[in-house]
């Protein structure tokens, strides 16, 4: 696989994972002002992506974005950087679909995804994941 794509898969998929609430710049607004009164629903949208961030990190057994970004930099699949630091690409995979799942899940409620496209693709989701993150040519 040419090591462009791969950083640049490696890259998608970790941000996917790690970066849950952040695409709402309102909500995450809203979370800073409420501080931490859990009530608020920015509140729990923020703490599940960051919930879900250290958990990638955890499943990788890196201990910083800064880590894991100069670990998929240097070329290193999410399975090979998980190997390195005695993490569990499993873990990194389970992760990665669940987040993915919920994804689709979200487009085909707010009626932006077909029922058929949606099927479709949660049907090859875990093995686009799994390829991914052992930087394996996606066909």
């Amino acid at each position: 696989m040419n090591p462009k794509r791969m950083l640049i898969i490696g890259s998608m998929a970790a941000a996917i994972t790690a970066g849950s609430g952040v695409a709402a710049p309102a909500a995450e607004a809203g979370a800073l002002d409420s501080g931490l009164r859990m009530k608020a629903p920015a509140a729990i949208v923020r703490t599940a992506g960051i919930a879900r961030k250290d958990s990638l990190q955890q499943a990788l057994g890196v201990s910083s974005d800064e880590q894991l970004y100069e670990e998929i930099y240097e070329g290193r699949s999410l399975a090979e950087i998980a190997d390195r630091h005695l993490g569990d690409a499993e873990q990194v995979i389970d992760l990665q679909v669940s987040e993915l799942q919920d994804q689709l899940r979200t487009r085909l409620e707010s009626g932006s995804l077909l029922l058929e496209h949606y099927y479709a693709q949660l049907a090859e989701l875990e093995a686009i994941v799994t390829r991914s993150v052992y930087g394996e040519a996606l066909k």
